[in-house]
């Protein structure tokens, strides 16, 4: 007979999340983010392509210090997830 109440963490995500959704410039972007990683990695060849496209850029930088990465879809319900997403897009794009 207990009553059920959602973690801290889960609440705060979820609280987050509903901030993310009434700031449109918040969810624009993050919406910009998820569909470009899903675009990408929807696609075999597309992703191959991509994949390419980050070992020509490395080869081609003399030092070796940059780092290309897959882009990495974001989580709808985990807020904390979302932050590598979001790196691998401002990183990538950077470049």
């Amino acid at each position: 007979m207990a009553t059920y109440f959602h973690c801290t963490n889960h609440r705060l995500d979820l609280a987050i999340q509903e901030v993310a959704r009434e700031e449109t410039f918040i969810y624009d972007t993050l919406e910009f983010v998820r569909q470009a990683a899903n675009f990408v990695r929807d696609s075999g060849k597309r992703l191959q392509d991509y994949k390419d496209i980050c070992a020509d850029l490395q080869n081609s930088i003399e030092d070796g210090s940059t780092d290309y990465s897959n882009l990495a879809t974001i989580c709808p319900t985990r807020w904390v997830v979302r932050v590598k997403g979001i790196r691998s897009v401002i990183g990538n794009f950077e470049r």
